[in-house]
């Protein structure tokens, strides 16, 4: 019975990755061996065996692949270095991270009033929105939550018309509408509201209360400044909680 071959393939970016040139890669390879189009794009590949067989030949792109996976094991080892001090910098004061919860939900409450003001740059909501995404689904999933419902609200962009620039909004599809999940969570006594596009919630949610309208709820919501070190910190907390709490989880899943 014949068995099937298979040939391995790597691409352009791979051959970098084994510290390759792109002139070698042109001088000593040629035409490549399989060629993937999709669009205007276009990928390279090169069967392994050649490419090993080039290797073998031009001993000085094996010496500098030998060279660069050295400092590459160099430079993971001072980065995994640096995050196991980060993670002794926060256990130190914190213990746990279980008991720096209530810290980073009073640091997100704050954060998420301050992406609203208009000093606020785009790449800072972006990262406070990321965050946001995390703790919730941390909250959420550890067994904060006193309540989850969708409720939807009027699509600010086409301001509910559903049209944009004379034609149907692209992202509302037309319906002038988004649907959110609402989370009310209970942490340490104290109460939270947060809200999370539809599309963004990627965890199995147990709903408890019927969709209904979005309406605002009275409270001191208004837009805040924050000051850019007190910002950097909040931040900072929030990422460790989330990176603590994923490396429970992983490790509980092995």
């Amino acid at each position: 019975m014949s068995t099937v071959e298979t040939i391995t393939y790597l691409r352009t970016q791979d051959l970098l990755g084994r510290c390759w040139t792109r002139t070698e890669i042109g001088k000593f390879l040629g035409s490549p061996d399989k060629v993937l189009t999709r669009g205007y794009c276009r990928a390279f590949k090169y069967a392994l065996s050649r490419v090993e067989e080039v290797e073998r030949a031009h001993t000085e792109i094996s010496a500098r692949r030998e060279r660069g996976e050295i400092l590459r094991a160099k430079w993971q080892k001072e980065r995994d270095d640096e995050i196991a001090a980060w993670h002794a910098r926060y256990a130190e004061k914190w213990e746990s991270w279980t008991k720096a919860i209530p810290a980073a939900c009073a640091a997100l409450f704050i954060l998420n009033r301050y992406v609203k003001s208009k000093t606020c740059p785009k790449d800072g909501r972006d990262r406070v929105y990321q965050l946001k995404n995390g703790l919730i689904r941390l909250l959420y999933m550890r067994g904060y939550a006193a309540e989850a419902y969708q409720h939807r609200r009027e699509f600010p962009y086409c301001h509910g018309s559903g049209l944009a620039w004379s034609s149907k909004c692209f992202v509302c599809k037309g319906a002038g509408l988004v649907t959110d999940v609402c989370f009310r969570f209970d942490v340490d006594k104290q109460p939270y509201c947060w809200h999370q596009p539809l599309h963004l919630v990627t965890f199995e949610v147990q709903y408890t209360a019927d969709e209904r309208d979005w309406s605002p709820e009275p409270g001191p919501w208004a837009a805040t400044n924050i000051c850019p070190i007190d910002q950097a910190a909040s931040e900072d907390l929030l990422k460790w909680v989330i990176a603590a709490e994923r490396l429970v989880s992983d490790e509980a899943s092995k």
